[in-house]
C-alpha cells in the first residue's frame, strides 16, 4: 500500500499519547532536584545549579522531556505524510478526516513543534467534566475544553448513589463546533444506576454509506443539524465493501485502506441487500486487501447491491472519523470530504460540542438525582 492506512496513522499516534502520558503521570517527587540544590546553600552550587534543576523540575512536572524518545517515529509518520500528498501529521489527520489525542499534543507534538495541532484533530482522552446538574438547583459550569476552539463528543453521567429510579428528561443548551447553539435531549428512562451514561447527540445511521462517497444516511432524522457543524462518526463493527464474490469462493476484497483492524480469526457477516451468511477469517493480505476465508460462501454476494462485510462481536473502537456537514437533505448528510470508511446500521453519527451553557429538567426527575456532563474519549488510548 503506498500510503499510510489510518489504522497504523492512528494506533501509532495512540501508542506514542498512552506512553508518554504515563510516563508523565507517573513521576512524584516530594523533595525534587532544586530542593536538593538549595537544601545547603552552597554557594558555588547555587551558581550555576540552581538553573540546572528548575530547567529539569519543569520539564519533569509537565511531561515534556519525553517527547525525543519518539523523534524516529514522529519523522517517519511525517515522511509517510509526504508520501500521501500533505505537509506533516497535522495534514496527514485532516486530510484523513481523523483526530489525535490531546496527550500526544500535550507530551509530544507541542514540544517538539513549539505549535500545537489544529484544534479541531484533537480529542480528549482524559474527562473533563464541563457541567454539573442537581434536580431542583440551577446549572453548575465547569472546566473549558483546554484547545481554544476545540469541541469533543460529550456524554452526561449519573453521579447520584441511587441512581436515577423514575423518568427523568433533561434539556442541554450546549455551543457546537461552528459556535451555533442548540438545544439537545436527554431521556434517562428510571432504571439507570450510579455511572451509567447518555450520549448527547447520538444518531444511528441506516443502511450502509459507502468510503469515498459523501452522505451519510440516518436513522432518526437530522433535527438540528445544520451546514458547518462537526459530526463524529463510529462503528465498532468495522464494516467495509467488497466487490463481487461468486459462491463457493473463499477468498473476499476489500480497499488496503479499511482492512487495517481486521485480523486472523475474525468471525464476520458477508451480506448484501438480498443474502447474508457468517465466516471466519484465515489470513489477510493488508497490501492488497485480499482475505481468505476458512470456509467457502454458500451464497454469491454482489456490489451492485452493496456487498459488505462486518465483524460479528462489536468490539474495539472501530472507525471514527469527523466531517463537516455541507448541506442537509431529509435524513441525509452531505459532507465536504468524502468517507473515509463504511459505515452501516451498528453506527452512529455525534455531532460535536464546544461548551455546555446550560442544563434544565424538562420533565420529570426527583430530589437527589445528580448528573455531570463530560467529554469522552473517542478512542482507547493503550500502550
Amino acid at each position: 500500500m503506498a500510503n499510510i492506512s489510518n489504522s497504523v496513522l492512528c494506533d501509532e499516534i495512540d501508542f506514542i499519547a498512552a506512553v508518554a502520558k504515563s510516563m508523565a503521570t507517573i513521576y512524584t517527587a516530594t523533595h525534587d532536584c532544586y530542593d536538593l540544590m538549595v537544601r545547603e546553600k552552597n554557594p558555588d552550587d547555587l551558581k550555576d545549579g540552581v538553573d540546572a534543576a528548575l530547567a529539569v523540575r519543569g520539564k519533569l512536572d509537565d511531561g515534556i522531556g519525553t517527547y525525543s524518545q519518539f523523534s524516529n517515529l514522529n519523522q517517519w509518520l511525517s515522511t509517510r505524510a509526504t508520501a500521501a500528498g500533505v505537509s506533516g501529521i497535522d495534514g496527514l489527520l485532516s486530510s484523513r478526516c481523523q483526530r489525535s489525542p490531546y496527550s500526544y499534543d500535550q507530551y509530544v507534538y507541542y514540544p517538539n513543534n513549539s505549535s500545537h495541532l489544529s484544534a479541531s484533530n484533537i480529542f480528549y482522552d482524559e474527562e473533563i467534566i464541563l457541567g454539573s446538574f442537581v434536580y431542583g438547583d440551577v446549572f453548575d459550569s465547569g472546566d473549558e475544553l483546554p484547545m481554544s476552539g476545540s469541541y469533543n463528543h460529550v456524554i452526561v453521567e449519573v453521579e447520584n448513589s441511587g441512581g436515577i429510579s423514575s423518568s427523568w428528561v433533561l434539556s442541554a443548551t450546549v455551543n457546537y463546533s461552528d459556535n451555533s447553539t442548540g438545544s439537545e435531549e436527554v431521556v434517562f428512562s428510571g432504571s439507570e444506576s450510579l455511572n451509567e451514561t447518555k450520549n448527547i447527540n447520538n444518531n444511528p445511521i441506516n443502511g450502509i454509506s459507502e468510503a469515498e462517497t459523501y452522505q451519510l444516511t440516518l436513522e432518526a432524522g437530522t433535527t438540528g443539524m445544520v451546514a458547518g457543524q462537526c459530526v463524529l462518526l463510529s462503528d465498532n463493527s468495522y464494516p467495509v465493501l467488497i466487490e463481487d464474490a461468486a459462491t463457493g469462493t473463499t477468498e473476499l476484497s476489500v480497499s488496503p485502506s479499511q482492512i487495517g483492524w481486521y485480523v486472523p480469526g475474525d468471525e464476520i457477516w458477508i451480506q448484501d441487500s438480498t443474502r447474508s451468511e457468517t465466516g471466519y477469517v484465515e489470513n489477510i493480505n493488508y497490501e492488497d486487501g485480499s482475505i481468505l476465508l476458512a470456509t467457502a460462501t454458500t451464497e454469491w454476494y454482489l456490489s451492485s447491491e452493496s456487498a459488505f462485510i462486518k465483524k460479528t462481536n462489536a468490539t474495539g473502537d472501530g472507525f471514527q472519523e469527523q466531517h463537516i456537514i455541507a448541506s442537509v437533505t431529509g435524513t441525509d448528510l452531505v459532507f465536504s470530504g468524502a468517507l473515509q470508511h463504511s459505515y452501516h446500521t451498528d453506527g452512529f453519527a455525534h455531532r460535536l460540542i464546544k461548551k455546555v451553557l446550560n442544563v434544565t429538567t424538562k420533565t420529570g426527575g426527583d430530589t437527589d438525582f445528580e448528573v455531570d456532563l463530560k467529554t469522552i474519549s473517542e478512542r482507547t488510548i493503550s500502550q
